[in-house]
Order: C-alpha cells, then structure tokens, then sequence
C-alpha cells in the first residue's frame, strides 16, 4: 500500500497560496486532501487557492480539484499578481479589531510547526521572553518561545509565531506579503501589521486566561483574529 503523506502540500509564497500536488491518481489525491483540510488546524482557516501545480495531472482532473475544493470546504480558486504595492499610505489602512471569531481549541506547538514545514521561508528561533526596547527584525519567519512585553518589536517578511502571549508591536509581511499569519496564545499587541495593513487587537481582558491559539491573517484585504 502506498503511503500518500507527501501526494498534497500547501504553501504559502508571495501573497498567494500554491497546491501542489505529486499524484497521477486523482482519487489518491483527494484523499489526502481530505485528510489535510480535516486535521490541520492551520491549513483550514484558507478560504483561497491561488495556484494549482499538478503536473501529473491532466486538466480535467486539476478542475475536479478545484470543484471538489469548492463543494467540500467552501475554498476558491482564485489566480492572482503574487507583487503587492508598497506606496500604500499605511494611515488610511488602520482598522479596530473589536471581535475575536471562536473555533475549537488546539495546540500552539502544532500549529507553528506545520506553518514552518509549509512555507518557503527560513526561520528564526527566540528562546526567551523579549523585553521592552528588544527588536528582532528578520527576512523570514520569527518564532519566539516566551513572550513579547510591551515596548518589544517583531518585524518579519515572513509569518510571526509565538508561544506565549504578544503584547508588544508584530509586523508579519514586511515586504508585502499578505498570506503570512501572526500566531500566539494570546494576541495583545500594541500594534499589529500584516504586509501593508495595520490593526489594534481587542484590549487585553486581565481576568480572561487565554486558552487555546490565537491567529491573525488577512482576509478581505482586513486583518482578522480567531480563536482556535
């Protein structure tokens, strides 16, 4: 029997979500895909695919995907420029995050490894708590084991991962990439960016103990933050 772990993979390059898939068997390619947008906390909150690579196979096929992709889990396909304009007036972008959507819990450590494994971006590891006046500023993605304090920074051109809480300023997207992701147990920052997009998260509630996951990522050209 042969294994289908590698048939299907997501990844996130230049504002746009790419699936490849290394099968000359549709079925066997949507079984994997089943199990991948079942089990992976990350890959389901995508609602977009942006490019199919499926060399092996033929075109009717790659259209039964996206129908499939469509019908099963509500996701588009939706080709699109991977550049993004830098001279946006970052002012007139500012939104108020007021509300945090609830899904189910899952596991922080998961969540951030399966980010890695399925981006093009190298990583950087912080292990420690980043204190007020700390700034890592990082061609990649930036993961920190402990938590960023008010008066810390995080600018990233990739995805920005935190296992502890975020209270300081993240810039994930740096160079205009609106597909990366902020994740951490709790989304406090004093200012949070993704690509050209600036938002001010809920206000930390003190008596609330975060549970769970937080991620923030782009949709509708917004930056929203569910709860997982």
């Amino acid at each position: 029997m042969s294994r289908t772990a590698d048939v299907v993979s997501i990844k996130s390059h230049n504002s746009k979500f790419i699936l490849k898939i290394d099968s000359k068997d549709y079925e066997t390619a949507i079984k994997d895909l089943k199990n991948k947008f079942s089990q992976n906390s990350l890959i389901k909150s995508i609602t977009t695919i942006n490019q199919i690579d499926a060399k092996t196979l033929d075109v009717v096929d790659v259209q039964k995907v996206k129908d499939f992709l469509k019908k099963e889990f509500g996701i588009d396909y939706v080709e699109k420029e991977s550049r993004v304009k830098h001279n946006v007036n970052l002012k007139n972008e500012m939104q108020e995050i007021n509300t945090v959507t609830q899904n189910a819990l899952t596991d922080t450590d998961k969540i951030a490894e399966n980010l890695i494994e399925n981006t093009d971006y190298r990583t950087k590891i912080i292990k420690n708590n980043l204190r007020s006046g700390a700034l890592i500023d990082y061609d990649g993605n930036i993961l920190v084991i402990g938590d960023v304090n008010a008066g810390a920074q995080l600018i990233a051109t990739g995805n920005i991962i935190v296992l502890g809480n975020i209270r300081g300023f993240a810039s994930a997207g740096a160079k205009g990439d609106k597909s990366v992701m902020v994740i951490a147990n709790k989304i406090s920052a004093t200012q949070l960016r993704i690509a050209e997009l600036i938002a001010i998260p809920p206000k930390d509630d003190g008596h609330k103990k975060a549970q769970g996951v937080q991620i923030a990522s782009v949709n509708d050209n917004k930056i929203e933050i569910q709860q997982y």
